[in-house]
């Protein structure tokens, strides 16, 4: 029974199930009568490989040179398709890398790295975040990484892809955010960092701050000193009181403190206003 290699179970689109089916070997039509059946039976061969002489130096009858011709027709059209085969599977073999870039990225990156499927050493997984496309990383940062991979490391101190998976997955986002939010680095967080500034004027037509209105100083309901109620407010000014006091409750008009006959101070008669004179003088 044929031991199972791990690529039964595989999508047959999967780049290891491709790669572990390769097409049947095909012999080239040129040294197709010096193995199998015809091995030792021929000393000579033309440029094709056909066989010219046998180990007798005697040359094939005529017969036998009708048999051989029509077999070396065979091998080389079994050769020619087998070499197209070849040339589909190799092309296979790129489409279902191309498609596991998509699909499975960090698989991709781990297979650009070492033999495909050997575990990789942490220094190297800064190679595989340059293939993920991600942004270049501080020192720091990598540090953090780098210390982060140590621990889940094997016996020889590498990280197999599965390992990588959950790292990256689980672990990494949250070493790398406790780093980035240490109380070093709060300085140097750029806006530009978390969005592009195209998004943050985009974020900020979506949803834009309140706007600060400044009150102007007129506006309140305080006591002017000359008015009281400036200019929206309810008090009343010293001259506005005196013109509202200037008709009585039963609405006729206040007599002025000027013109009543009472006598001067200064004595005397009061004085007459000037009039016309009069005829009879």
């Amino acid at each position: 029974m044929a031991e199972d290699d791990g690529t039964a179970a595989l999508d047959p689109t999967d780049p290891d199930a491709i790669a572990a089916a390769p097409p049947g070997k095909v012999l080239d039509a040129k040294t197709w009568f010096q193995v199998g059946e015809h091995e030792g039976k021929w000393s000579e061969y033309d440029d094709r490989g056909v066989p010219a002489k046998n180990l007798k130096k005697k040359k094939p009858t005529k017969k036998e040179k009708e048999v051989l011709e029509a077999e070396y027709l065979d091998a080389s059209k079994a050769y020619q398709k087998y070499m197209k085969d070849v040339e589909a599977w190799e092309q296979s073999k790129l489409d279902s890398e191309k498609a596991l870039k998509k699909s499975d990225r960090l698989r991709w990156s781990f297979r650009q790295v070492g033999q495909k499927h050997d575990p990789i050493e942490p220094d190297e997984m800064e190679t595989i975040i340059k293939f993920m496309g991600w942004k270049s990383l501080g020192l720091k940062e990598f540090k953090v990484i780098k210390k982060g991979l140590t621990e889940i490391a094997n016996e020889s101190g590498q990280i197999d892809l599965e390992s990588l998976r959950v790292y990256v997955r689980e672990v990494m986002p949250i070493q790398l955010l406790q780093e980035r939010l240490s109380t070093d680095r709060l300085d140097t967080i750029e806006l530009e960092d978390l969005y592009s500034p195209r998004s943050w004027r985009k974020k900020l037509e979506e949803d834009p701050p309140p706007s600060k209105k400044k009150k102007s100083p007129r506006a309140g309901g305080g006591t002017s000193d000359r008015g009281g109620g400036g200019g929206g407010g309810g008090g009343t000014s010293a001259r506005g009181s005196a013109k509202k006091g200037a008709k009585k409750d039963d609405g006729k008009a206040a007599t002025s403190p000027r013109g009543n006959s009472a006598p001067s101070p200064r004595g005397g008669k009061a004085k007459k206003k000037p009039g016309k004179v009069s005829a009879e003088k």
